[in-house]
């Protein structure tokens, strides 16, 4: 029960995107990093992904627009990046690293009020960051 009210919201996250029926007929988005499969997009808020193979739910930072990168991956994780619009500035983005840092120590942007990101998602030490020359 402990472990169970201490993972609630990550089993409610799951559920929400397990059983959204804009999940289900929602279109792949981009692939997974660790099963090979496609991710799919629920738009509704917050966006996020949702890997139906492993059940796993990656949430992406609001306040823009997100696309893909032209079939590019991750060099730490293999996940497909994608690009994410704030404004109008355009950002790598990794959506297992924006969930998994993996750079924990590094001092990154903080989502605002909301969750609403205004900038890089990743810490300049990422390689996805420092391979594009954008400043976070």
């Amino acid at each position: 029960y402990k472990n169970f009210t201490a993972q609630i919201e990550r089993m409610d996250n799951l559920f929400e995107a397990s059983f959204n029926p804009t999940t289900s007929s929602s279109k792949p988005f981009s692939k997974c990093g660790q099963c090979l499969r496609y991710l799919r997009l629920v738009t509704s808020r917050p966006p996020r992904l949702y890997c139906p193979t492993q059940e796993q739910v990656l949430d992406l930072p609001q306040g823009g627009v997100v696309k893909l990168y032209n079939n590019r991956c991750c060099p730490l994780c293999d996940y497909e990046l994608l690009l994410y619009t704030a404004g109008d500035r355009t950002y790598p983005l990794c959506p297992y690293c924006f969930n998994h840092p993996p750079f924990p120590d590094a001092p990154g942007l903080a989502p605002g009020p909301r969750g609403i990101l205004s900038g890089c998602p990743h810490p300049r030490v990422h390689p996805v960051v420092r391979a594009s020359g954008t400043k976070s």
